[in-house]
């Protein structure tokens, strides 16, 4: 079975997003929603989802993420209002519906701190004229 996908986007600079589907979800099909949650540690929450935990912070403090949330739709799914973490705002929500994916389990990808190396090298002097 070929996959097919169905998305959508809501960002508001006020909070508190949510997103109205284009159409109501098929029955069967995977729902991912992105969660883009501001100020605060803790996970938000989104009735009916498994909400992943994340490293994916950003902002001052780190205390800006991104999560990821899915579902396997039962056919009246028609919009996601995620609740942010305690003293969080939601300022972005999207969704993609897929058709043709996983119907039972879902891998998750999860950023990780990644520690590289640095070197330095001393550049020989240079005379300008």
């Amino acid at each position: 079975m070929a996959l097919s996908l169905r998305t959508g986007l809501q960002a508001t600079g006020t909070g508190n997003a949510s997103i109205t589907f284009s159409l109501t979800a098929n029955s069967g099909n995977l729902l991912v929603v992105f969660i883009n949650q501001l100020t605060s540690l803790l996970a938000p929450t989104l009735s009916g989802y498994t909400v992943n935990a994340t490293d994916a912070g950003f902002g001052a403090s780190l205390v800006d993420s991104l999560y990821v949330a899915y579902k396997i739709s039962n056919g009246t799914e028609t919009s996601a209002t995620p609740t942010a973490g305690s003293g969080g705002t939601i300022n972005a929500v999207s969704y993609a519906e897929i058709t043709g994916g996983p119907s039972t389990t879902v891998d998750t990808i999860v950023a990780s701190a990644i520690t590289g190396t640095q070197t330095s090298i001393t550049s020989p002097a240079y005379t300008t004229t």
